[in-house]
């Protein structure tokens, strides 16, 4: 706990760095309108059973079940992450994308080009 206290007290005072934090987002979405699916990006995982808001730290340690989510979540068509801690690399369901080449354990650093939609347009790989 003091070294831990210590660290965040050094942190706020360098400048910038308190913005920077709070600035940080667990998950990202796209709107919704009557046209189109939004599409929700996560870290690693999602808890289906919770709302969006009180998802708190699912979005990176709640990765059990994320392959098999059978419906859309919320008003969200697709769930995209960029994390499989199973290192099953990339997949792709109905209602779920991983997008994870297992970077940093031997594999591709991968990236998707989607549409709206959330359909895939390219995959790029390096």
């Amino acid at each position: 706990t003091k070294f831990t206290n210590k660290l965040r007290t050094a942190i706020k005072t360098i400048k910038g760095h308190q913005q920077l934090y709070q600035g940080l987002k667990r998950a990202a979405y796209t709107s919704h309108n009557s046209s189109t699916a939004a599409l929700l990006f996560v870290n690693a995982g999602i808890d289906t059973e919770r709302t969006l808001s009180t998802q708190g730290d699912s979005f990176w340690w709640k990765t059990s079940g994320f392959n098999k989510i059978d419906k859309p979540y919320e008003h969200f068509h697709k769930i995209i992450r960029g994390f499989d801690p199973s290192h099953n690399g990339f997949q792709e369901n109905e209602f779920t994308l991983t997008i994870d080449g297992n970077c940093g354990f031997g594999g591709d650093l991968n990236c998707a080009i989607l549409n709206h939609t959330g359909h895939i347009i390219k995959i790029l790989s390096a």
